[in-house]
């Protein structure tokens, strides 16, 4: 019984760390959530072995505040453990399993990485697709980061065909004004211009500026000044 009621304290100190680790987060107190989790992951491993769904959850936010710190060795090591141990506990077309992919995508992404942060995101999205309603705002946000990637590597077609679908699912859920929403549609903007089609890159940032991002004016007055509008411009 002693040793019952110590698991139990243990179990209760663990859960309590990871709490404490996630408020910390929230309040960006970084450095004060990985010593939280750090700790939670200690007692999760000494109570119920390396393999343990909780320990898999720990990782799997430690690894994103490492992210947040810009650490981002620390970050893919723990979100790729933390994966691992998410397909010993989960089949392999689980949300949770999805929602690492997608974590692990954007510390590569941070880090340049784009052939693999690419192929993560796109196994994310299968899985979403698979699992999730068609109006889920996690495939919105999968869809905006890849279409992303594909920018950056010049495949402006299947970019931008991975934005408008983004755009249409957060329209739909969380309406124009939304600033996901607004992120989104700059980003057809800049796909727009890289194609040098100037008219609709004006309009997606002239919406973008009446929803509340002025910073696109610039945007606007540097296409005009392209070409040769220096009136429209000023």
């Amino acid at each position: 019984l002693e040793d019952e009621n110590a698991g139990l304290i243990s179990d209760a100190r663990a859960e309590l760390c990871y709490k404490l680790a996630n408020c910390y987060v929230q309040v960006n107190k970084h450095e004060d959530a990985v010593l939280m989790y750090r700790e939670a992951i200690m007692i999760q491993t000494q109570l119920h072995g390396t393999d343990h769904l909780s320990v898999a959850n720990t990782l799997h936010n430690l690894g994103n505040c490492y992210r947040d710190l810009s650490e981002f060795e620390k970050s893919a090591e723990c979100l790729s453990k933390s994966l691992s141990l998410s397909t010993i506990n989960f089949e392999d077309e689980n949300e949770e399993v999805a929602d690492t992919l997608h974590c692990l995508a954007m510390t590569l992404m941070s880090t340049c990485e784009l052939d693999d942060s690419a192929s993560l995101f796109e196994r994310a999205l299968a899985i979403r697709k698979k699992r999730l309603g068609a109006l889920d705002l996690n495939i919105a946000s999968t869809l905006y980061n890849l279409a992303h990637i594909l920018q950056l590597r010049g495949n402006w077609n299947n970019s931008m065909k991975h934005s408008k679908e983004a755009l249409r699912i957060q329209r739909m859920t969380v309406g124009d004004d939304s600033p996901i929403t607004t992120s989104t549609l700059e980003c057809i903007g800049r796909i727009h211009m890289d194609k040098r089609d100037f008219e609709n890159a004006i309009q997606c940032f002239n919406t973008c500026v009446s929803q509340g991002k002025p910073k696109l004016q610039r945007e606007c007055g540097i296409i005009h000044k392209y070409r040769g509008e220096s009136f429209k411009a000023r």
